[in-house]
C-alpha cells in the first residue's frame, strides 16, 4: 500500500519515539486522571504494552469519559490536545518549521475532525 504522508510525519514519528518514560509521565500529568493512563498506554514504546485492538481502545476512552461526569466533547478534546501538543514543544525545545507546522496543524482542529459516535471515523 503506497500512501503518500505530509512531509513532517516522520519528524513527528521521530520526537515521540525519543521521549523517555519520565517525559511522557510528565507531559501528561495534567490530563484528566480517568484518560492519563489511556494516554500513557498509546505512548508505550513496546506493541505489546499498548492496546490490542482500536474496538478496546475505544471502549477504554468510553469509560474514562463517562468517569469524568463531565461532558467532554469535541471542543475539550480539541483543546486539550493543542495544550498538549504546545506543552512537548515547549518540552524538547523544538524550534524551526516543524514546531510552526505543529502548531499550524492543531490551530487547524475543529470539531469536525472528532468523532464521537461508536465505530466511526473522523
Amino acid at each position: 500500500m503506497d500512501t503518500e504522508l505530509p512531509e513532517h510525519v516522520d519528524d513527528y514519528i521521530l520526537r515521540a519515539a525519543t521521549y523517555t518514560a519520565q517525559e511522557v509521565e510528565e507531559l501528561t500529568e495534567d490530563v484528566f486522571p480517568p484518560l492519563r493512563s489511556i494516554l500513557r498506554t498509546l505512548l508505550q514504546r513496546r506493541p505489546e504494552d499498548r492496546y490490542p485492538s482500536a474496538a478496546v481502545l475505544e471502549d477504554e476512552l468510553r469509560k474514562g469519559l463517562a468517569a469524568l461526569g463531565t461532558p467532554y466533547g469535541a471542543a475539550e478534546a480539541i483543546a486539550e490536545v493543542r495544550r498538549i501538543s504546545s506543552a512537548a514543544r515547549m518540552h524538547k525545545n523544538v524550534g524551526g518549521p516543524i514546531a510552526q507546522d505543529s502548531a499550524s496543524i492543531t490551530r487547524k482542529l475543529s470539531a469536525d475532525y472528532v468523532s464521537t459516535s461508536p465505530g466511526s471515523s473522523a
